[in-house]
C-alpha cells in the first residue's frame, strides 16, 4: 500500500503538530541567539520532523524533458507573485523585520540551511504531508491548502511576529495551490529557493 496516498494514524498526526508547536516555541527563545544557533536549530527541527513524515511524502514524481522546463517557470512566478504579494501585506505591520545573514560564515549557512536544506524540507513536510493529511481528512483542498499556510506560517514565528508570520503564510497559500494544481512538489521546491535566495540578494 502507498502510504502516501492514505490517512496517517491520528496518533502520528497528533505527534507531529505537537513538534510544530514545540519547535516554534523553543525557537522563539533563539530571538537574540548567535545565527550559527538559530541556523544549527533550524536543521535540527527538520530533520526531526522529516524523520516523523518520511515515510508518508514523496518527491515523486520527477520532472522530464519539457515538464523540467514547465516547473521552472511556475516555481519562478509562484516565487515573484509570494514575493510582491507579501511585500504587500507587510504595509500593514510595524514590527521590526527579520535581519539577514552578514557575516561571510553566516551567509553561507544561510545559503545551506535557508537556500538548499529548507526549500526540500518545509515542501516535503508542509505541502507534502501537512495538506495532504489534511485534505484526507476534510475533503476539502481549499482548507487544506489554507490551514497548511497558517501552520507555515506558526513555524516561523521565531523570526519576529507578524513581519515572518506574514510573509510565511503570504507565500504559503500559493506554494499550497502549486502542490494540488501540479501533483509534485517540484515547482514548489523551485519557488521556495527562488524566494530564500532573493531575500539574501535583495538585503
Amino acid at each position: 500500500m502507498d502510504k502516501t496516498t492514505t490517512p496517517a494514524p491520528g496518533w502520528q498526526l497528533a505527534i507531529v503538530l505537537c513538534a510544530f508547536a514545540l519547535t516554534a516555541v523553543i525557537a522563539k527563545g533563539f530571538d537574540s541567539s548567535p545565527y550559527f544557533t538559530t541556523a544549527t536549530f533550524g536543521i535540527l527541527s527538520h530533520l526531526t520532523l522529516l524523520l516523523l513524515v518520511s515515510s508518508r511524502v514523496s518527491l515523486r514524481p520527477f520532472p522530464k524533458g519539457f515538464g523540467i522546463m514547465r516547473d521552472l517557470l511556475l516555481g519562478t512566478g509562484a516565487a515573484s507573485f509570494a514575493w510582491f504579494a507579501s511585500g504587500y501585506a507587510l504595509r500593514f505591520t510595524t514590527s521590526k523585520p527579520y535581519q539577514p545573514p552578514n557575516s561571510p560564515a553566516e551567509i553561507a549557512l544561510y545559503v545551506i540551511v535557508s537556500v538548499l536544506i529548507a526549500p526540500v524540507s518545509e515542501e516535503l513536510i508542509f505541502r507534502g504531508y501537512m495538506q495532504e493529511q489534511i485534505a484526507m481528512r476534510t475533503a476539502s483542498q481549499t482548507i487544506a491548502v489554507t490551514l497548511q499556510a497558517i501552520l507555515f506560517g506558526a513555524i516561523h514565528l521565531r523570526y519576529g511576529l507578524p513581519y515572518m508570520l506574514i510573509i510565511a503564510v503570504t507565500a504559503g497559500l500559493p506554494l499550497g495551490i502549486l502542490a494540488f494544481a501540479r501533483k509534485s512538489l517540484w515547482p514548489g521546491i523551485i519557488a521556495h529557493t527562488v524566494f530564500n535566495a532573493a531575500t539574501l540578494v535583495t538585503k
